[in-house]
């Protein structure tokens, strides 16, 4: 029996015997009151993180004391959606209501197999492995690793992020010891045939043309740009940014459509920008005036706390945008939750700004670092982190460092777009297009001989060919087998060769 008081009042003892005279004097004191089904869990909420937080079991809740949460002004609790739980807070909303409490009641979801204990239990395992590394480190004199205190408290906020409000008012009362039978649940979805479309439909839509920032380059919607630290991927991307701000040609390759560019660089400062625009605009006599349609911005919220809002409000704010470039995607990933699905939160952030991009016609582009995977076959695989990104965005580019000292492969591909590899170098601090990467990285007959079908039009045959380059036959006619396999040439005849890729035979069978 405890006597408790609160706001200097008088109470009367209470009965709960679960709880110190110390918690229990906090937990009156407090604005905002923890109830959860586990004494332990609660106990874990009090102790480590100072929460006033009481552990009710069910068959205990028709005990709850009104003393206890009178001062509150809002109750929270962790429940998952199991049945048990749902239970549990529909008999906690009903003893609320009894006592006529008049604060709200929220709710933060939590994970089955994640109750309170093993959050804390985790974060608390991965804290005391990153201090043993340390000592680990300082005994052989390398860097320390930087060690996460506050992992657990991180989660909590995460789920607090989370809460949903119960109108305690509005439930009514029902048998004690079950839940209230559920009612057929009305349509909360669509119909397939209202929101599909026949074929025939298609065939008579007027659909929009697909805008670009880039032409064959940078469609409307999200687009990716990985690179490994410290080769020149922001440059490039701020020469993608001028491109389209001021109308011009990226790497005097790809046009651009003029339009408002938002430039994001997290890692950058307004002296670092100032001075690679000085860079690329010193010789551009039509720059003199720097232009004003492109914004730059070094902070800005993360992905759980306001930056889809912070976009959407830029983008309507400037209907002439076209661009918008994020650099870097890891300045605006929200923490990762214990034991969370990676691949389906990276995947639901792309889609979520790959729906802004299209909403508003503009490109979205993304930057990210490339792992260690050096002899990865796809470039894609070199995005550091899981897929899920990669899978959410339409249009992918991989820029990679390549033989010779400032020389890169700019690897893109797309949905819209093809794909291919570009030579570029670094000239000057500055990147220019060298060509196409699988006509540079070919020997020099191999070069020859696409040059000459390149400029020469028309099919040719080995013996031609040779006979103007001077060289043997046979080795001629291999080298244009070869070429044709990586589809430099095509063939349109028995023994002859053209330069283009392989055109579609005609055939009335689909995929023929």
């Amino acid at each position: 029996m405890e006597s408790i008081s609160h706001g200097g009042k008088p109470r009367q003892s209470v009965e709960f015997p679960f709880y110190s005279a110390a918690t229990i004097e906090a937990i009156t004191s407090a604005k905002q009151v923890y109830v959860v089904p586990d004494e332990a869990d609660a106990a874990v909420l009090y102790d480590v993180l100072d929460i006033p937080a009481l552990g009710v079991p069910r068959r205990h809740l028709a005990q709850l004391p009104e003393e206890l949460i009178a001062g509150a002004e809002i109750i929270y609790t962790f429940l998952s959606k199991s049945a048990p739980d749902v239970a549990y807070k529909l008999e906690l909303a009903l003893r609320l209501k009894a006592l006529h409490w008049p604060g709200l009641l929220k709710v933060a979801p939590l994970e089955p197999e994640l109750p309170i204990q093993n959050l804390w239990k985790y974060a608390h395992n991965r804290q005391q492995e990153a201090e043993q590394q340390n000592v680990r480190r300082a005994r052989d004199g390398e860097p320390l690793c930087e060690v996460d205190s506050r992992g657990f408290e991180t989660s909590i906020n995460l789920l607090l992020a989370q809460v949903a409000t119960l109108d305690i008012r509005r439930l009514s009362g029902h048998r004690r010891g079950a839940p209230p039978p559920e009612a057929s649940p009305a349509r909360t979805y669509p119909r397939l045939d209202d929101i599909g479309y026949t074929l025939r439909d298609l065939q008579h839509r007027d659909i929009p043309e697909l805008q670009w920032a880039i032409e064959d380059l940078l469609p409307e919607g999200l687009a990716l740009m990985a690179g490994p630290p410290g080769l020149g991927k922001s440059m490039l991307l701020l020469q993608v940014s001028l491109a389209v701000a001021l109308g011009g040609m990226l790497l005097d390759v790809w046009p651009a459509a003029q339009g408002d560019v938002l430039y994001i660089g997290t890692e950058d400062n307004d002296r670092r920008v100032e001075f690679r625009t000085s860079q690329l605009l010193a010789d551009d006599q039509g720059a003199a005036v720097w232009p004003a349609s492109m914004t730059v911005v070094h902070d800005i919220q993360s992905f759980d706390a306001g930056l889809i809002e912070q976009l959407e409000e830029w983008l309507t704010a400037h209907p002439q945008a076209r661009l918008v470039i994020i650099d870097i995607f890891a300045d605006v990933k929200p923490p990762r939750a214990p034991h969370s699905d990676w691949y389906m939160e990276e995947r639901r952030m792309g889609r979520a700004l790959d729906a802004l991009a299209m909403r508003h016609h503009v490109c979205i582009l993304v930057s990210l670092h490339t792992n260690r995977l050096q002899h990865a076959e796809d470039p894609i695989d070199r995005v550091h982190g899981g897929s899920g990104l990669p899978g959410a965005a339409p249009t992918k580019t991989v820029l990679l460092s390549s033989q010779g000292f400032n020389k890169a492969v700019w690897h893109t591909r797309g949905r819209d777009t093809a794909r291919e590899q570009h030579a570029l170098a670094m000239v000057e601090g500055i990147w220019r297009y060298s060509g196409d990467w699988n006509v540079l990285r070919l020997s020099e007959e191999r070069q020859a001989i696409l040059r000459y079908c390149q400029f020469n039009p028309g099919p040719h045959t080995a013996q031609e060919v040779a006979q103007t380059l001077g060289k043997n036959p046979v080795t001629v006619g291999l080298l244009l087998r070869k070429l044709r396999a990586s589809g430099l040439l095509h063939k349109v005849g028995y023994g002859k060769y053209q330069y283009g890729e392989e055109e579609p035979h005609n055939s009335s069978q689909i995929g023929g």
